[in-house]
């Protein structure tokens, strides 16, 4: 057998064998024969192949004349090819085209061919994901990085590393968060080691420097990645500073109500308790005026003297426990805080000594506010009595006045304060400041960090007391060694009103009339009941307001009625008013440990005695009240 003919059976042996499908062709186009593989794919027998020609193949484009002048030129080429199917659908085959020579010389061209239709199909599709991912990738509002972990530098970073950063993504790419000066140090080690022990990070709460210098609050999550054969990391670091600032004020609302809750129930018990010591100093201080007039040895009216006094200063412990319950009475009047201020100057200064140095910084021409004075005064007393006993070793003490008009972020600092306009007054002293713990409670009444016997406890609750009363908003700042700061703000009132205040009496204390007197407090009661007999009343005792009904019912005369205000069934007020759909014109005067409640139920043009009050007190008021015209009752 000749070498060529031997050659051509093994070719023909190849193409059969071949699962590349092959086609040997001329130069020009004309199939000379097509393996069962090209068959098989193209959908036609080898002659219909022969018949058809590369013309009625292949799909003509740019892309098959670039690759047929390829193979001219070089004898080899490679392309992508569409090839037509029987029902005139086309697909896409990657072709190698390349020119061969028989045993004759002759040029034929050998063309091996594979469809690719599902390789660009799922290119088409990772373009695709591409696309998507990196819409995606770039669109979060996340800061998404890829560092290289041998060297910390940034390879890849999204526009939400520009937003939470403030870098450009230039000037972060080459570089690591350490030159950038991303973190602190503590806040990297202890990252570094969450992420070694636990070989990934979620949520890890820290803090980052922007390119600006400010500071936000950040969550970051990291996980090694390997791509391309390097070990990378993905960092995703998400802003929640709004969403920190939002559950900061969050708790601080929480903690402002929850401190107004406990000062509430604490004022709550607070009057309570003063009620009730109340209604014992009115019969302990009734008792030594009785006494003091029966008592005749100089040393027997000197020890109730000193009773008289205890029972004066326990009245005065009471008053400003009602204060801090915004119980007590207040008159208001049109204040203005410069001239109260200017006008306690001079005894401030002989209260604090010569070691304490004060200055007053009053902004002139300040508008009035509605207020109690004799308690605003009490109130710069107490703040400057607590000021000098934090400056034992001397100090500054400041007094400052000013009109403002607080925005929202203004009011905020001032528990239930809102935006608008205020007289603020603050002062503020340099001495050893409070701690947290003691900010927390100062304004609870009698808690105290001075010495057993050096403070009652209730300076600075009676400021808050009266603070709230008048309306107005107080906050405590201070630091350990620094100094404190207590600030208040009262609403501006240009049209305060001032209470008519009532002239003493100067008639006769004593008389013949039938008095009503009500009382549900039997020492009270008897001790008072007993002194207005020794007066020469006729005095009717009911214990309460049903049981007044009942004794008004079986009397036929009554002058006057002496009641309490708060008693179980039936009120003062309210036991009056039937008492006067049958006696229009009954005068009456009221007593009360509530001073607050009783202005509320009896109105505040009512004749009101608080308790503790003494008999001679009592007889006063009482005979002015049945002199006074019947308009008037």
């Amino acid at each position: 057998m000749e070498s060529g003919e031997y050659g051509g059976k093994l070719f023909d042996a190849l193409l059969r064998c071949s699962t590349e499908p092959v086609l040997l062709t001329l130069p020009e186009g004309r199939i000379l024969r097509a393996n069962p593989a090209a068959c098989t794919l193209l959908g036609r027998s080898e002659n219909e192949l022969r018949a058809l020609g590369r013309q009625g193949l292949v799909v003509p484009t740019p892309a098959l004349a670039t690759l047929l002048s390829e193979r001219d030129t070089h004898a080899h080429a490679r392309g992508e090819v569409l090839f037509r199917r029987p029902d005139g659908s086309s697909f896409p085959t990657e072709l190698t085209s390349t020119i061969v020579h028989g045993h004759d010389g002759e040029a034929m061209t050998l063309v091996v061919f594979r469809d690719v239709t599902e390789q660009r199909r799922l290119e088409a599709e990772l373009r695709s994901s591409e696309v998507l991912f990196r819409a995606a990738f770039h669109t979060l509002p996340d800061a998404v990085t890829l560092t290289d972990q041998s060297t910390g530098y940034f390879e890849v970073v999204n526009d939400g590393a520009r937003t939470v950063t403030g870098y450009e993504a230039h000037e972060m790419l080459g570089q690591s968060s350490n030159s950038l000066g991303l973190w602190s140090d503590d806040d990297r080690a202890a990252f570094v080691a969450h992420l070694q022990r636990d070989g990934s990070v979620r949520d890890f709460p820290t803090h980052l420097r922007r390119k600006d210098g400010s500071v936000i609050d950040v969550v970051l999550s990291a996980r090694p990645v390997v791509v391309g054969g390097r070990s990378l990391m993905l960092t995703v670091t998400r802003d929640v500073s709004l969403q920190r600032a939002a559950e900061r004020a969050r708790d601080d609302l929480a903690a402002q109500l929850l401190h107004s809750q406990k000062m509430e129930a604490v004022g709550q018990l607070a009057g309570g308790i003063a009620h009730d010591f109340n209604n014992l100093l009115t019969v302990i201080l009734s008792c030594c005026e009785l006494l003091r007039e029966r008592l005749v040895e100089p040393t027997e009216r000197d020890d109730l003297e000193e009773i008289r006094r205890a029972g004066e200063r326990a009245a005065d412990l009471t008053r400003q426990l009602l204060t801090f319950a915004r119980r007590q009475s207040t008159r208001r009047q049109r204040v203005d805080l410069n001239e109260l201020v200017e006008g306690s100057e001079k005894m401030l200064r002989r209260l604090l000594g010569e070691d304490l140095q004060l200055a007053v910084r009053a902004q002139p021409a300040l508008p009035p506010i509605s207020a109690d004075r004799a308690q605003m005064e009490q109130v710069v007393l107490n703040l400057a009595v607590n000021a000098r006993d934090a400056m034992s070793a001397g100090g500054h003490l400041t007094l400052e006045t000013a009109a403002v008009v607080l925005d929202e972020a203004g009011a905020a600092p001032f528990p239930g304060a809102a935006p608008g306009a205020y007289v603020r007054l603050a002062v503020v002293d340099d001495g050893v400041g409070m701690p947290r713990a003691v900010q927390e409670r100062a304004f609870e009444p009698f808690f105290t960090t001075k010495p057993v016997g050096k403070g009652t406890g209730l300076g600075l609750a009676t400021v808050h007391g009266i603070v709230a009363q008048t309306d107005g908003f107080i906050r405590i700042e201070s630091e350990e060694g620094r100094g404190t700061r207590i600030e208040m703000l009262f609403p501006i009132v240009p049209n305060a009103t001032e209470e008519r205040v009532r002239e003493p009496s100067t008639a006769r204390d004593t008389g013949r009339e039938t008095v009503l007197f009500v009382e549900d407090e039997p020492q009270v009661r008897e001790v008072i009941a007993r002194y207005l007999r020794a007066a020469g009343y006729r005095v009717l005792v009911a214990s309460t307001g049903r049981a007044a009904l009942e004794v008004a019912a079986r009397t036929e005369h009554i002058d006057l009625v002496v009641s309490d205000v708060v008693m179980p069934e039936m009120s003062g007020p309210e036991m009056l008013g039937h008492l006067r759909a049958h006696r229009p014109q009954l005068r009456a005067l009221f007593i009360s440990g509530y001073p607050r409640e009783a202005l509320h139920l009896v109105g505040s043009d009512t004749e009101l005695l608080w308790k503790p009050f003494t008999p001679s007190a009592l007889l006063t008021r009482l005979r002015a009240a049945l002199d006074a015209p019947r308009a008037h009752v």
